[in-house]
């Protein structure tokens, strides 16, 4: 059964990099995270990402980094 609403969960980092690269894709913008070759774990999991490089310069869907995460964590959102 799919919830809608809810966070992702059971995903490591690179599935999540490779999602915002697909996404990217999708809507026809260019990659934010390069990397030469993927692997994955027997669940299907991307485990490691051989020569991975984040480009923040780029237009493109990407993970938030470390600050951006503290940022939004100190906010008082009520």
């Amino acid at each position: 059964m799919q919830v809608k609403n809810l966070p992702a969960t059971g995903v490591t980092f690179y599935d999540a990099v490779l999602f915002a690269n697909t996404l990217s894709k999708v809507k026809n913008l260019n990659t934010a995270y390069t990397f030469t070759q993927a692997f994955f774990d027997a669940d299907k999991h991307c485990i490691k990402l051989e020569n991975y490089a984040f480009h923040p310069e780029v237009e493109g869907f990407r993970l938030p980094t470390e600050s951006e995460w503290v940022y939004a964590a100190v906010q008082d959102w009520n």
